[in-house]
Order: structure tokens, then sequence, then C-alpha cells
């Protein structure tokens, strides 16, 4: 029920380990960004972002992960 729900949704959802590897990544990407889903399982989540906004970002993703810091939405390159 719940990948029915995921793989049928526009919104895009991606499953990231602590360390940012992409384990899942919805077919929303598809139609979002033309990439094809299993082309970025197993890859680093920040290797498609702008140099000027990984260290910032990865600081963003870690107090995320530990639970410390507001969730919100997030604008980067």
């Amino acid at each position: 029920y719940h990948r029915a729900l995921i793989e049928g949704s526009t919104d895009l959802t991606s499953l990231l380990t602590a360390e940012g590897i992409v384990r899942y990544q919805s077919p929303a990407l598809r139609t979002m960004f033309g990439y094809e889903p299993e082309v970025l399982v197993g890859t680093s989540a920040f290797d498609r972002v702008h140099p000027d906004d990984v260290e910032w970002l990865l600081a963003y993703f870690h107090e995320r992960r530990t639970g410390s810091g507001e969730s919100g939405e997030v604008r980067y390159r």
C-alpha cells in the first residue's frame, strides 16, 4: 500500500542513509528532473548540489538526522 502511494505520487520521495547515500528514489524524479530513479541509487545526494551550497546543506542534513533543529523548506542550487 505504501509503495503504491509513493510510486504513484507526483511528489518526489527519497530515502537516504545517514551519510546521504540514496537508497531509494521515487519515479517522480523522472518527471521532475529527467533522471531515471535507478541511476541515482548508490550515489551521494550531495553530488548534484552546487559547490557553494554543499557545506551548509550537509550541516542542515546532519541537524535533521540527529533530531536537533527545526524542519522546514530548504532551497539550494
